[in-house]
């Protein structure tokens, strides 16, 4: 009989099988290494564009941030725009006033009257004038309430003896009226106080 000897081709064997381990483990060290090194340049590069779309969201951020800083800089001189817009359509339509105030004063003021001094302020007129009677400057506050005139609520301030220009001529009278207008700008309901 012949005999074998199978124990080298054992011995072979186990260690063709620890070589195949051995390259298995190898390849798959190495593909490993492969993905995680992929994997990282992936995300690497996904931290790269991420911090460039945050710095473009900031520099974009920032052109809006002085986009609405001058839109609200607009808004203000849109503001201003119209108060001067405002303030011009009142003056324009206030420039006849002083002459609608006149044309009333020359016509409403009885003869034997002398205005010296017509002053309009922000709530009406203050009249200053000179007279030889008491009824002169009645007539005239009669007149100036029942007129259909800007002047209204006239009201006496004050009658005082005029310094005596010529000696032996009658005296005269100085007298200070006060009136609420229609025409003045921030004319009130209530009756004046005292002029400035």
């Amino acid at each position: 009989m012949i005999l074998i000897n199978l124990l080298p081709h054992r011995d072979y064997a186990r260690v063709h099988r620890q070589q195949q381990f051995l390259k298995t483990i190898s390849l798959f060290g190495v593909v490993g290494a492969l993905l995680g090194g992929i994997a990282w340049i992936l995300v690497d590069q996904w931290q790269v564009y991420q911090q460039q779309t945050n710095q473009t969201l900031l520099t974009i951020n920032d052109r809006m941030q002085i986009q609405v800083q001058g839109v609200g800089a607009l808004k203000n001189e849109i503001k201003s725009l119209k108060a001067r817009q405002q303030a011009v359509l009142g003056l324009q339509a206030r420039r006849n006033d002083s002459v609608v105030l006149f044309n009333d004063l020359s016509r409403l003021t009885p003869t034997g009257l002398y205005l010296s001094e017509v002053k309009e302020w922000s709530e009406g007129v203050h009249i200053k004038g000179l007279t030889y009677s008491n009824e002169k400057i009645s007539d005239l506050l009669r007149r100036l309430e029942q007129s259909a005139s800007g002047l209204r609520a006239p009201e006496l301030q004050e009658i005082k003896a005029a310094p005596e220009i010529t000696p032996g001529l009658k005296r005269l009278l100085e007298f200070s009226i006060v009136a609420a207008t229609t025409l003045a700008p921030a004319a009130s309901s209530a009756k004046p106080s005292k002029a400035p």
